[in-house]
């Protein structure tokens, strides 16, 4: 048979034990939902390309391609990139004209470099730690520049250094114009 407590205080313990019970609950409740809300422990990469083209004195023509690849980091945990692949196209003549012609995207035509991994050794992937910014520089040299350039980069990103977890996938690119050089 089912006895009620007959004391205020034991009223009062109860009470008590059920609001300490609703409090872990709850803080349990809110914990999980700002976990998932911030995503606190799931990767989240910025990404972006900038070049900068330089003339190089004695050798009209060939152009060294500053590339500066900008990771960002903001989540809490490190992210590996065994491929951080990058190639330099140019706009021809025959690209505007096409996407004159057809109304279309302008596609730039000529491979200047194709595109390759930067990364050495894929088995040893570089690494961005979390709430890192970090800038991969990558110069390069190219012959015969035309009137614009275009290099775009493009990455796997993976939970663990075996790249067994591949987490996300991103693409950057930047287009500028050839300065010609001074006579």
């Amino acid at each position: 048979m089912l006895t009620l407590p007959s004391s205020v205080k034991d009223w009062a313990d109860i009470v008590y034990g059920l609001i300490q019970t609703a409090a872990i609950i709850g803080g349990g409740l809110i914990a999980l939902y700002e976990y998932h809300r911030f995503r606190k422990y799931s990767p989240k990469i910025e990404f972006d390309v900038d070049f900068v083209l330089h003339g190089l004195s004695g050798n009209p023509g060939i152009r060294l391609v500053d590339i500066a690849i900008r990771v960002k980091n903001m989540s809490q945990v490190r992210n590996y990139f065994p491929t951080i692949d990058v190639g330099v196209r140019g706009l021809r003549a025959e690209d505007v004209q096409a996407a004159l012609k057809d109304s279309k995207r302008l596609r730039f035509g000529r491979e200047l470099i194709p595109k390759h991994n930067i990364v050495a050794k894929p088995e040893d992937p570089w690494w961005v730690d979390g709430g890192v910014t970090q800038i991969f520089p990558y110069p390069v040299v190219i012959k015969e520049a035309p009137d614009v350039v275009q290099v775009n980069a493009e990455f796997q990103y993976y939970r663990d250094k075996g790249g067994k977890k591949r987490v996300a996938y991103h693409q950057a690119s930047c287009i500028k114009p050839t300065e010609k050089p001074k006579e």
